[in-house]
Parts: structure tokens; sequence; C-alpha cells
């Protein structure tokens, strides 16, 4: 039998389980929904904090259930609409800085999930960050839409969960 210490054990437990298509659904219009609904301004760290968090649990349902990955990759493309739509009309200098650093944070963590799930179905979503306003708003360091592309590209290797799920824990979003 399972011993439950603590609700953090409950929350590993039942987080760590299979996760069946309608949770995700629910996962990814929660992000979504609250993902620039009506500007740059809407976005605040605690937002930014759960966007982080939702795109932990799409990535390991690409990862765990590929062929169901389009269920991901549709709001994925949406998440990235609403973040370019709430810059892309705007001069980068009109955008105060709190909000210009708080959509590079989102913006990183959406192409890191894109590359982590392998979803070349969204590179033309992907290159309207390269035009415009929100080009401007990358981060110097940004890696370049050919690069970009070639990550999307390139085949997962991993092949096993326990591995997938020690690798992720190397990386730090938000």
């Amino acid at each position: 039998t399972y011993d439950i210490r603590n609700s953090y054990e409950v929350l590993d437990y039942i987080l760590g389980l299979p996760l069946p298509e309608n949770i995700i659904s629910s996962m990814g219009e929660f992000m979504v929904e609250n993902l620039y609904p009506g500007g740059i301004g809407d976005v605040d760290e605690n937002t930014a904090s759960n966007v982080s968090r939702v795109t932990c649990f799409l990535r390991r349902f690409c990862y765990e259930r590929p062929k169901s990955a389009h269920i991901v990759w549709d709001y994925m493309r949406e998440a990235i609409q609403n973040a370019i739509a709430a810059v892309e009309n705007s001069d980068w200098w009109e955008i105060a800085p709190i909000h210009r650093d708080r959509w590079k944070v989102v913006i990183e963590i959406l192409v890191a999930t894109c590359i982590d799930i392998r979803a070349k179905r969204l590179l033309s979503h992907l290159r309207r960050l390269y035009q415009g306003t929100p080009l401007d708003l990358l981060p110097v360091n940004f890696l370049d839409f050919r690069t970009l592309v070639e990550r999307i590209k390139k085949p997962l290797i991993i092949n096993d969960t326990l591995r997938y799920h020690q690798l992720r824990s190397d990386y730090h979003y938000v």
C-alpha cells in the first residue's frame, strides 16, 4: 500500500499518473484563456509561473502519447498567437519594462515547450516572433529562427519516462 505522509506526496502521486486527454485539454484551455486575453498588461508574475507549470504537463503528455500530441499543439498555437498579438501592434518602447520582461519569460517558456514537443506544425506561427515588435522584444541571445527549426526537427532520443523526468528536472523555467 502507498503511505501518504503529506499533501505534497498526494499531489506528486496524482500528477504522476497518466494524463487523460480531458485533463490536458483543461490545462491547455486554462493556459490560453489566461495568457494575454486583453493585452500585454494582463499577465502578471503568477500567470507566467502558471504557464510554466502547465507546459510541464503538456510536454509530458506529448512524450507519453505522441499520437495525441496534436491536442497540445493546438493550445500552444493559440498561446503563441495570444502572446504575439499582445505586442505586435505596439512599438517596443511603448511597452512598460516590466511587461516586456514578463513577455520575454513567457515566450522563452513557449518556445522551449515547442522544441521539447517537436511541434513542427507550429513553425509558421513561431516565425512571427522574428518580425516587427516581437523581434525587437526578444532577448539579444535568443536563438535565431534557423536554429529553432533545427531543434524542433531534431528527433527526440529519450525513450523511457524515468530518464525523461530526470532530464526535465535539470531545466528551470520561471
